[in-house]
């Protein structure tokens, strides 16, 4: 009996071994209680999420082909107000929470800037934009400004040598505002022209340019490469990873001049910069690959043309470039 006994006991105890072995093969295992996401009163996370895929398929379309490299690199929205932040990807100490659209959401410490720019989370460079600027401007605009602060991020990593350049302070002079202008417009009718008609509006462009570097001479503040190549370049991808067109490209820039058109920082730093970096590539010129933070974009341009002389300012067609509407 009591062998009988031990033996019922131990099939019943099987029996329930084997059943709890079955529940646990066809009932999934709990999942540990996941940390509450924050509760963001100034971003929205999808439209965010949106624009951050939207930018990394411009990369991944791209797929190196601009600079060598595959831009993908860490970007952030923040808010001025709240330090609520939005990324593309984790910060190093994993202080972003993974949202179910897959970028990231946490809160930037007191101290990080925030602003349109490019700042230093974690010993890593991120391009960032506030968000408060992005509910004031459109979609194509934004997604320009995007790759353009992620193209900052970049900076250090493709240009050789140290950074230099800051403000171009001869540009408080009308005349080196209206060379400036007239130097803008010949490299747009380069653009615009091909052939010989193309290489005599970059003549023209660079002889306007040489004539303003002579009459500033002597002004020690009157440096244009280092903005060109630290703004330009940005521009210069910006442009080219939104846009394929050589008109709509065009348009962007004339829509720009006629939104800053007194803002010579702009003129300089970004749009001239651009300009010649289109042209350089228009032409063919493997002007990437070596360029340092010190280079000149101008002189860049000239030896891919091959240019040797330039013409006196006083012998040149400027209306063409509009001189008088512009001289005033």
């Amino acid at each position: 009996m009591t062998k009988l006994l031990t033996i019922t006991l131990f099939c019943i105890m099987a029996i329930l071994f084997a059943a709890c072995g079955s529940a646990g093969e066809n009932e999934p295992i709990p999942s540990p209680t996941p940390t509450p996401m924050p509760e963001f009163q100034s971003i929205c996370i999808y439209t965010a999420a949106d624009l951050i895929a939207q930018m990394e398929a411009l990369f991944d379309a791209d797929d190196g082909v601009l600079w060598g490299v595959h831009l993908h690199a860490p970007f952030i929205f923040a808010c001025m107000t709240t330090r609520e932040a939005v990324a593309n990807m984790q910060h190093n100490d994993g202080v972003f929470q993974l949202h179910e659209t897959g970028v990231y959401l946490g809160q930037l410490r007191p101290g990080v800037q925030i602003g349109a720019t490019v700042v230093y989370v974690d010993d890593r460079r991120w391009g960032m934009l506030p968000w408060d600027w992005v509910l004031d401007n459109d979609q194509d605009y934004i997604l320009q400004s995007m790759v353009h602060e992620v193209f900052h991020a970049w900076q250090p990593e493709l240009f050789r040598g140290i950074r230099t350049g800051s403000f171009p302070m001869h540009m408080d002079s009308s005349y080196s505002r209206l060379t400036a202008r007239l130097e803008i417009n010949a490299l747009i009718y380069a653009l615009e022209a091909s052939g010989e008609e193309r290489l005599e509006a970059i003549h023209d462009a660079l002889s306007i340019r040489a004539k303003r570097r002579y009459v500033n001479a002597e002004n020690t503040g009157a440096v244009e490469s280092g903005m060109e190549i630290a703004e330009g370049t940005a521009v210069y991808t910006e442009i080219r990873i939104t846009m394929r067109n050589m008109k709509d490209i065009i348009a962007e820039i004339e829509r720009r001049l006629d939104v800053h058109h007194s803002d010579s920082f702009i003129s300089i730093g970004y749009t001239m910069g651009a300009l010649y970096g289109l042209l350089l590539s228009e032409l063919g010129a493997d002007w990437k690959t070596a360029l340092r933070w010190d280079s000149d974009l101008s002189t860049l341009l000239q030896e891919a043309a091959g240019i040797t002389e330039l013409t006196p300012f006083s012998e040149l067609d400027l209306e063409q470039y509009g001189y008088s509407q512009n001289r005033r």
